[in-house]
């Protein structure tokens, strides 16, 4: 405005024997006009330079030539999205697993224990004259007492899993959205008045559901509210029996305790070894649906990468051999790196030179595949580091989780190629004139005209798929 004034652009567009102009001056207002049928770029010198140095540009232009690429990008992000969602119930079931195991192993040694602690004590009440019945009832208290212990867990877990859905039905039914009123000016129905019964009743549906669940939480409460009592009354009365135990022969109340507890610590690793049995389950089918998720990930790459060599293709053929396009799948891997440096730190290793090797040589699944399974080997080879220190850097991404590495983004490589002599140079290698050489001829001349090129491109990368 400064410079032209009250100046006019005019833009005149030939497409075939077709020619369209358009004119406007900066203070007209835009207008729909026949030239807007057709897709128009606007680029300065300097964004053509630009372009043939960046390669995200360069990805750019390729993608102008085939019309599905943001349907395929929006499949890409919300298959992403949904592989973060299973990641983050992955590593829960995966911390809650190792958790177990954990505790399992702890209480591994009691079952040894527990067979020699009955024949110790076997061994002394046979040298007392301590009345059978006695045996036989610290005994049966001993099995009742581990069997109160399991059920004990077993409430605790129901008393929590309901309180947290108590948490979740509450929180939703607070969250009931807020409607502006109608404007009463207008001469419509107001739209609301269906919406707001609906969520009322939806809000009291919710309301209804919680109290039911209070109900469920008082109901676990008085259950176990009985059990602690009646545990209480059988310590009681298995602590006065060790007492005449111990009374009739010095260390058999001490080996009749040493039994109850390690029968107690047994019971407990059966129902821990079913807890964990079933989170292992769950495990694997987060795993197995993640990877399912990956594969259609990979497959929505690889459709991807196959429209984007048809263009290479059907650029060569109208541009070559002067000029030529080439396409490196998942060649882009700046932010898979990062994702790694990330995840890395705090680990106590170097991970800014670990990182680009690990991002060169291994794919997301690859990585994480050899996080899941400890592979440490495999890090070793990969980057010539010592078995502690892969260790490690496994042991740091699997408290962390590989979520951000498995949806990193991994983008194709786009080279472009002039035939300078015998050899190709690329465009990070040339003068800013021979950049526009390889360049104008791909915005101007090769540039499909209509959506039927584009489709031809794109039923070109699918004949490719099939073959």
């Amino acid at each position: 405005m400064s410079i032209l004034g009250p100046g006019l652009v005019t833009v005149t567009i030939r497409v075939g024997e077709e020619q369209l102009s358009v004119s406007r001056a900066a203070d007209q207002p835009a207008q729909v006009t026949a030239a807007q049928r057709h897709a128009i770029s606007v680029f300065s010198q300097n964004e053509i330079e630009w372009i043939g140095l960046d390669p995200e540009g360069r990805l750019k232009v390729i993608d102008g030539f085939w019309s599905d690429a943001a349907d395929l990008r929006g499949r890409g992000q919300a298959i992403v999205a949904e592989i973060r969602s299973v990641c983050a119930e992955l590593q829960e079931h995966s911390r809650e697993s190792e958790e177990l195991e954990n505790r399992i192993a702890s209480l591994e040694p009691a079952k040894e224990a527990l067979v020699e602690a009955e024949r110790q004590q076997s061994e002394i009440l046979k040298t007392v004259s301590a009345s059978i019945n006695e045996q036989h009832r610290s005994e049966a208290l001993g099995r009742e007492l581990a069997s109160l212990s399991v059920q004990r867990e077993i409430l605790e877990r129901v008393d929590d899993s309901r309180n947290s859905w108590l948490r979740q039905v509450e929180a939703a039914a607070a969250a009931r959205p807020v409607l502006d009123p109608w404007p009463s000016a207008t001469t419509s129905e107001d739209p609301f008045v269906e919406v707001s019964r609906l969520l009322a009743e939806s809000t009291s549906l919710l309301s209804e559901a919680a109290a039911n669940i209070q109900r469920a939480l008082s109901a676990v409460g008085t259950t176990q509210s009985d059990r602690h009592h009646h545990r209480s009354r059988l310590e009681d009365e298995a602590r006065k029996l060790r007492q005449q135990l111990e009374a009739i022969k010095q260390g058999a109340g001490s080996a009749a305790r040493r039994v109850s507890e390690l029968r107690e610590r047994v019971g407990q690793l059966e129902a821990l070894t079913d807890r964990a049995a079933r989170q292992a389950a769950a495990v694997a089918s987060s795993r197995s649906r993640r990877d399912e998720l990956l594969d259609q990930l990979d497959s929505v790459r690889d459709e991807r990468f196959r429209a984007r060599d048809s263009v290479a293709q059907m650029l060569y053929r109208r541009l070559g051999p002067q000029i030529k396009i080439e396409i490196e799948r998942s060649g882009l891997f700046a932010e898979y790196t990062r994702s790694i440096e990330e995840s890395l730190k705090g680990s106590g290793i170097h991970y800014k030179t670990l990182a680009p090797l690990l991002a060169e040589r291994l794919s997301p699944r690859e990585l994480a595949a050899a996080v899941d399974t400890g592979d440490a080997a495999t890090l070793c080879s990969i980057a010539s580091i010592g078995a502690d220190r892969a260790n490690r850097a496994i042991a740091h991404l699997r408290s962390l989780g590989v979520e951000s590495i498995l949806t990193s983004h991994l983008n194709d490589d786009v080279r472009m190629l002039l035939l300078d002599g015998p050899d190709y140079k690329p465009t990070e290698d040339l003068s800013t004139g021979q950049r526009c050489t390889v360049l104008l001829p791909v915005l101007l001349r090769a540039y499909p005209k209509t959506p039927a090129d584009r489709r031809v491109i794109q039923a070109q990368a699918r004949c490719k798929k099939a073959s």
